[in-house]
């Protein structure tokens, strides 16, 4: 794990309130749109498991719809205040641990951004081993920052990496996921970029 891996998880576990109280409790509709087509034909007891769990609010929406959630989260902190709300999550630093079981969906929401380009292809691979045969990796992240360390927010420094969508998408597709689909459609300029993944027959 790198140093800007472990310094942003830090900042995270010694800001939990911080975090919880300068973010938006009602997911966003293209937050909605994009669990939404993640979740579409997928059965009721499908197998859903969350990285970066935070305080929960994309699960909530997704058992809103009937189904159930596995919720992780690297930082001490969050799996702490998810446990005290009376949810089961467990830590999950997904660049060391195995996942550990055969899911139909992962997703996660603004993790990636925290990532090198290095990390996340280790991240895709990690998945990838972790889906049956068309099992979905959905992930949100932003778009267009400058790389480096930010006080945005919590008022402590979190690493950030610069994205595009063209270098998510090859690391995507060199890993072995097929038919990535953007829900936000062809916005170039948009701060935020929401795909669906699959995994294709081995």
């Amino acid at each position: 794990m790198s140093d800007t891996n472990e310094k942003t998880i830090a900042a995270y576990n010694t800001h939990v309130l911080s975090y919880v109280a300068n973010t938006p409790h009602e997911i966003s509709r293209t937050v909605k749109t994009w669990l939404d087509v993640s979740l579409e034909g997928l059965p009721i007891d499908a197998r859903i498991l969350e990285i970066g769990s935070g305080f929960g609010h994309d699960a909530a929406y997704i058992e809103q719809q009937g189904y159930t959630v596995e919720r992780t989260d690297v930082t001490p902190g969050f799996v702490e205040l998810l446990r005290s709300q009376g949810y089961e999550a467990r830590r999950l630093n997904i660049l060391v641990d195995e996942i550990g079981g055969t899911y139909d969906l992962i997703f996660a929401n603004a993790v990636l951004h925290h990532l090198t380009q290095p990390e996340t292809r280790l991240v895709a691979e990690n998945v990838l081993g972790s889906l049956g045969v068309g099992g979905r990796f959905a992930i949100g992240f932003r778009l267009g920052l400058t790389e480096g360390w930010s006080n945005e927010k919590m008022g402590v420094p979190r690493y950030f990496t610069r994205w595009c969508r063209g270098d998510v998408e090859g690391i995507l597709e060199q890993v072995g996921f097929i038919g990535i689909l953007a829900t936000d459609g062809n916005k170039p300029n948009a701060s935020w970029l929401h795909l669906v993944c699959h995994k294709g027959e081995e």
